[in-house]
């Protein structure tokens, strides 16, 4: 049995808070620096489920998968099978009102409308009307907020837990 996590970055790992910090550590921004907290928060499920990770974020648009997984990779992030890392298909007009939430409904149909999925975003708009909220995890506050936060933790914990997502048995945290 698979989990598939859908994963946006800006507000959920990529926060206003940390590009300040890192603007003052590494002014030349050789390297992007995502929230070192919300990383280690989305670690805990990362580790406990060993999810398969699809990049839903906008940055898919600007990265190869290649690059969206070095970044990811070189900021902590734990992606259990990292050649698996996958990205929602692109279908236009991003910001509509179903954008985000038809692309993931095309890729769960153009892989087999897994059952087990979970939808990490820090915006509900183009989402809530297609994706049944039992599959969301909304990260409130977006850019301007903390991310991913152990609250965040516990409440995709408690959906998994109520769809029967098994934990990993090796798992240091279960």
């Amino acid at each position: 049995m698979s989990l598939f996590v859908f994963l946006d970055l800006d507000g959920v790992l990529n926060t206003e808070s940390s590009q300040r910090y890192w603007s003052i550590v590494d002014p030349e921004h050789s390297a992007i620096k995502l929230d070192s907290e919300a990383v280690e928060n989305l670690n805990i499920i990362m580790k406990m489920y060993e999810p398969k990770l699809v990049i839903s974020s906008t940055w898919r648009l600007q990265f190869k998968p290649a690059i969206l997984k070095e970044i990811l990779l070189a900021n902590g992030l734990h992606i259990p099978r990292p050649e698996e890392l996958d990205i929602t298909p692109h279908h236009p007009p991003i910001g509509s009102e179903q954008g985000r939430g038809n692309e993931i409904l095309a890729w769960l149909k153009n892989n087999g409308s897994p059952e087990h999925y979970l939808v990490i975003d820090d915006e509900s708009f183009d989402i809530r009307e297609q994706i049944p909220k039992e599959h969301t995890c909304f990260v409130t506050g977006g850019w301007h907020g903390h991310g991913f936060s152990k609250w965040h933790v516990k409440h995709a914990i408690e959906k998994l837990d109520k769809m029967g997502v098994p934990q990993c048995p090796q798992c240091p945290q279960c």
